[in-house]
């Protein structure tokens, strides 16, 4: 029978993918590198590398350029967004800083999908994809040994967690350089190994692998994503069976793999790693009462729901204009300098959809909200053999996480937010 096109790539680890990068996946790389001694300024040289290249495409493809309608609403909504934050004293810097990978990662990588063809977005990720992987798997030294690889080298922003090294707190955060950014990512990257990889002992040992490095974040955040996706996946997969008349007649025949060579593995890492309490019970100490409405001890918890509060009072006392367009990027940081909740010194709303609204106003928050919207849509409608089915999954995952931080703002989300909305807004074709 023909394939059709949407069927999704199988995407493997082969060398070929991992040294033949394309464009998109160096850009990848290259938002890690900041974590390493001397090239932190690649945290700022990414972003003018992209609007140089963006600028570049559209001159030399101008009789081409024609972006779809989804690509151009989010384009010229962040283009308001980033003039508005400037003139309200965000400053050109921070506005930058914050929304500029986002921004032409986005840009560009819509620009190739639509001059080199889907194939391009395809292969590159597939191999984004293989890098997460091997990153995986290099991470399960940090799982056991409670410390990086190549500590030596890393940047002084490590400093403030190096107290943590060797001790049971440490929370892993691979090559990212933040636990909750790690666990991100890795969440999205089970997405897709669930829906993309084909049968057989590659993709379950990953998957293994995958959850064991976001557990050993101890992001709850994480955690209630990787359920998240997870149900799901399990409600589609239902779906589709009662559908099609075959749930009584479908067979689980791939559990042998996890109970053997991945539960093995995964139980000698958590020897190793000094974990002797029940999984489940660590998990649950984790969380403690931090989920229970109005009888929270959890200064955590507590020091969110506080300023939830506080940010959405100043948001309704503000004018149409401010309320529309927003106050400007880190304008949420002196009002919590101004306003102790419950952590002295502690500026961050820790919540992405509450610092959209304020900072970016309601537009800032449509912008970023619709292709979360489309996403749904798309896991909804889109057959699972589908590309966008799965990279639906990736944007949800990142979704619940932007809950509990400023997740846009980081290179390394920002950048694969962007990309793999990019995909989702691409049109799928033969090439």
């Amino acid at each position: 029978m023909e394939q059709r096109c949407t069927e999704i790539p199988r995407t493997q680890i082969t060398n070929e993918h991992l040294l033949r990068p394309t464009l998109l996946t160096l850009l990848f790389l290259v938002q890690i590198l900041r974590w390493i001694k001397k090239l932190e300024f690649t945290e700022y040289l990414s972003i003018p590398i992209m609007a140089i290249l963006c600028a570049f495409l559209i001159i030399r493809h101008f009789e081409f350029f024609k972006l779809n309608q989804s690509v151009t609403f989010i384009l010229t909504g962040l283009s308001v967004v980033i003039v508005a934050s400037v003139i309200a004293g965000g400053g050109i810097k921070n506005t930058f800083i914050n929304w500029g990978t986002f921004y032409f990662a986005f840009f560009l990588s819509a620009l190739l999908g639509h001059i080199k063809g889907y194939s391009y977005l395809r292969k590159s990720l597939n191999q984004i994809t293989n890098f997460l992987v091997v990153f995986a798997v290099l991470n399960l030294y940090q799982v056991v040994f409670h410390k990086p690889l190549l500590t030596p080298i890393l940047t002084a922003d490590i400093n403030p967690i190096t107290s943590l090294f060797g001790q049971s707190g440490f929370r892993t955060f691979s090559v990212f350089g933040n636990a909750l950014v790690s666990a991100t990512v890795y969440t999205g990257l089970f997405a897709i190994i669930v829906w993309s990889w084909p049968r057989g002992w590659k993709k379950y040992l990953s998957l293994f692998v995958v959850v064991v490095d976001i557990y050993s974040t101890q992001s709850r955040s994480a955690w209630i994503a990787l359920a998240v996706v997870g149900a799901l996946s399990i409600l589609k997969k239902i779906s589709n069976l009662l559908r099609d008349g075959e749930l009584m007649h479908y067979k689980i025949s791939v559990w042998w793999i996890f109970t053997t060579p991945a539960a093995a593995i995964g139980l000698i890492i958590i020897l190793l790693s000094g974990k002797f309490k029940p999984l489940f019970g660590q998990i649950a100490e984790r969380f403690g009462n931090s989920l229970s409405i109005g009888n929270s001890s959890d200064i955590s918890n507590l020091q969110r729901v506080g300023t939830i509060d506080l940010i959405l009072n100043q948001f309704q006392n503000s004018s149409f204009i401010l309320k529309f367009f927003g106050h400007g990027n880190r304008s949420t940081a002196t009002i919590l300098a101004q306003n102790k909740i419950q952590i002295k010194n502690f500026t961050s709303p820790d919540n992405q959809y509450l610092t959209l609204l304020y900072e970016n106003g309601l537009l800032g928050f449509i912008v970023i909200l619709y292709p979360l919207v489309v996403a749904f849509w798309t896991f909804i409608h889109e057959k699972v053999t589908s590309v966008k089915f799965s990279i639906s999954l990736v944007i949800i995952s990142f979704a619940c996480a932007f809950f509990f931080y400023e997740g846009l703002f980081w290179n390394s989300v920002g950048f694969l937010f962007a990309f793999y909305c990019a995909i989702l807004f691409s049109k799928e074709t033969v090439d």
